[in-house]
């Protein structure tokens, strides 16, 4: 199965869900329905994505991912209730 993603995809990680993936892009973090090829979950993380820079945490399921934002140091981010919630920041 094949999708087309605005701008570079920097990260995929398959969710607990079968049919999901997470898919970070330059500006949003996606929950992609990889069978119907369409988006189910779209944020916007405000930040330069880390290469390979998205994980599925083992105990939560849900993504984290580390982002750079323009007026801040690295950060490790996840979500939390379909919002971001900030795990590190500064970092480096």
């Amino acid at each position: 199965v094949s999708s087309i993603f605005e701008g570079r995809v920097y990260g995929v990680a398959w969710s607990r869900e079968a049919d999901q993936v997470w898919v970070l892009g330059a500006t949003e973090l996606m929950a992609l329905d990889w069978r119907g090829n369409s988006v189910k979950t779209r944020i916007v993380h405000g930040g330069t994505p880390g290469l390979s820079g998205l994980r599925t945490h083992p105990q939560t399921g849900q993504p984290v991912f580390g982002n750079t934002p323009r007026n801040g140091g690295p950060r490790v981010a996840t979500l939390s209730d379909g919002s971001l919630q900030i795990l590190a920041q500064g970092l480096g």
